[in-house]
């Protein structure tokens, strides 16, 4: 069953409860650090606010001196202070009610300044207007006299005392907020680490003595049963795995007093049986094993006979396969022949009957050249008649008739030849064409017998590689079987050895036994 509380779960109650204490004071200096970064925005904001309000009260104290310097002077330049503050005033004030926007108090305040202040740029405005007239500078004398104004400057200058008052005080009461949160800060990160610091080290000492007091008292009992004392036990004080551990340690030593006092020793008598029994046996297999070596020298001799008559027959299947190969490849090169004079042949065909066919043609030509020679005969006949009848006129015209005649007669021979040679050209091209065809034939049974030839090749290729495969096997076969008759041979030889080796061993078993049994009275007695 596991403990309780073990050692880690100890472990990890200290790191826990260290963990929450700093974590507590992580919190508490996060939290001091977000007021201390709102407490700077805010003093930020305070800060921004009092320069707008010393703005206003520069921005007012400059609009009313350049409108006296205006007054008194007349001159147009004398007026740039009142005309830079009178845009930058309503500006500021609009600035402050921005700024204000979350303090009742100053936004009360910021909605009374602005009308006062547009009042008091109304009131200077009017004055700068009277000093522009005719009658200026008396006008704008009186005015300054009469103390018009006064009190509403006076109102501005409250209000803007009054606000600054309230920023300031505000400003005082975060910056001590300030100060106290910080002090407040300090105190707990210091006081808070300190105190985690100090439960950890009391922690530490407390948990290190529970822990390594059984750790000595194990480490004790290890050593005493490294020196072969079993009668070493470990006290159990604790719950956790170290008392698991001292208790697994005491039933371990308690365990090996019984099998050291009971169990090796009936072990040792009969280990010392088992030797002589096993010197027995490797004397009758090393017998055996000789037997069984000389019989499989036999066997390999026999084996190495058959194995190079296999061989020498593979190596005739390996050369007939070779030949039968090369009267394949030269068949197939044969049919490829035929098949290529087939188609020399099947072209020549077309051709011839394309001279056929042309030779027709010449003939159509040559019918139409007899006729035109018949006809033109026919008319130099009865042109030489005709040339009769005109007697001494016609002499010249009959000479050009007679020899038209005799032209027409020789084309006509002419024709006669080249029809008959076009007849013998058509037979002989009609002769061509029969011959190629049966040409043709010829070599289209010749592509067919090769074709036949090459199948059969092809076939007897197989069948003969089959063959090699077979007898290549059966060499193989062979040659494991002399293999496996010389791993039988070197197997009976190892048995021998091995046989050898254990009556050897049977030996060693032996005083190995006497020795097991003076240990088992060392560790009894």
């Amino acid at each position: 069953m596991r403990p309780r509380w073990t050692v880690s779960r100890k472990i990890y109650l200290v790191l826990g409860a260290a963990a929450v204490g700093l974590l507590i004071i992580s919190a508490v200096s996060y939290g001091s650090i977000s007021t201390l970064n709102g407490t700077a925005h805010a003093r930020a904001l305070t800060y921004e606010t009092l320069g707008h309000i010393d703005a206003v009260e520069i921005g007012l104290r400059d609009a009313e001196a350049g409108q006296r310097a205006y007054l008194l002077t007349g001159r147009q330049d004398a007026l740039a202070p009142y005309e830079e503050a009178q845009k930058s005033l309503l500006s500021e004030v609009g600035a402050l009610k921005e700024l204000t926007a979350d303090n009742p108090a100053q936004r009360k305040r910021v909605g009374e300044l602005e009308p006062l202040v547009r009042t008091r740029l109304d009131e200077l405005k009017s004055m700068v207007d009277l000093r522009a007239g005719a009658n200026g500078l008396d006008a704008a004398v009186a005015a300054m006299t009469s103390g018009s104004g006064r009190a509403t400057s006076d109102g501005i200058r409250a209000l803007l005392g009054d606000m600054e008052t309230d920023e300031r005080t505000e400003l005082q009461e975060r910056q001590e907020a300030v100060a106290a949160s910080v002090a407040f800060a300090y105190t707990l990160l210091l006081v808070g680490t300190g105190l985690v610091l100090l439960f950890m080290a009391v922690a530490g000492t407390v948990l290190g003595r529970r822990i390594s007091g059984p750790v000595r008292e194990v480490t004790a009992a290890l050593a005493a049963l490294e020196q072969g004392d079993l009668t070493v036990s470990v006290p159990v004080q604790t719950s956790d795995e170290l008392a698991v551990m001292a208790r697994s340690l005491n039933g371990a030593t308690s365990g090996l007093r019984e099998i050291i006092g009971g169990q090796m020793s009936g072990a040792a008598v009969t280990l010392a049986a088992a030797a002589e029994q096993l010197t027995a046996i490797s004397a009758e297999l090393e017998s055996g094993a000789k037997e069984a070596a000389e019989r499989a020298s036999f066997a390999t001799t026999a084996t190495d006979g058959v194995n190079a008559g296999v061989e020498t027959i593979a190596a005739g299947a390996e050369q007939m396969t070779s030949s039968i190969s090369e009267i394949a490849s030269n068949a197939m090169q044969a049919a490829q022949i035929a098949q290529e004079g087939m188609a020399t042949a099947t072209r020549t065909t077309g051709q011839v009957a394309e001279l056929g066919t042309a030779s027709a043609e010449i003939g159509d030509v040559v019918k139409l050249i007899t006729t035109i020679a018949e006809q033109t005969n026919l008319l130099a006949l009865n042109a030489t008649i005709e040339a009769a009848r005109a007697g001494e006129l016609g002499k010249g015209f009959a000479v050009v008739a007679g020899e038209v005649k005799e032209l027409a007669q020789q084309t006509g021979k002419a024709t006669e030849e080249i029809t008959a040679r076009i007849g013998a050209i058509q037979a002989s091209s009609a002769t061509a064409g029969f011959a190629i065809e049966e040409i043709s034939g010829v070599i289209s049974r010749i592509g067919e017998y090769t074709t036949m030839i090459a199948s059969a090749v092809e076939e007897q290729t197989a069948t003969t590689q089959e063959m090699t495969r077979t007898v290549a096997e059966a060499a193989e076969n062979s040659g494991d079987v002399a293999r496996t008759v010389s791993g039988v041979a070197e197997v009976a030889q190892a048995t021998a050895d091995g046989a050898m080796a254990t009556k050897m061993a049977a030996t060693d078993l032996s005083r190995l036994a006497a020795d097991l049994t003076n240990v088992v009275n060392r560790f009894l007695h």
